[in-house]
């Protein structure tokens, strides 16, 4: 969702300006907001990732699997 709402900014605020060819500061602000926007989540599905599967006990083998 936050990925949507930073794609539909960047599109509306090119409609209230005059239309150029080369990149803007406001070009280059909401490209940089888009890139920590998507950084961030990608930081949160590592940080998940590794603390749901990276500490967690082995798994138990089941009834009669013992390596005795």
């Amino acid at each position: 969702m936050t990925m949507l709402t930073m794609t539909y900014l960047a599109l509306d605020s090119r409609d209230d300006l005059p239309r150029v060819t080369y990149s803007t500061a406001l070009d280059i602000y909401v490209l940089m907001c888009f890139f920590f926007v998507f950084a961030t989540i990608v930081q949160f599905a590592a940080v998940h990732h590794y603390t749901k599967y990276g500490t967690a006990e082995p798994a138990e083998q089941p009834f009669g699997m013992d390596d005795d």
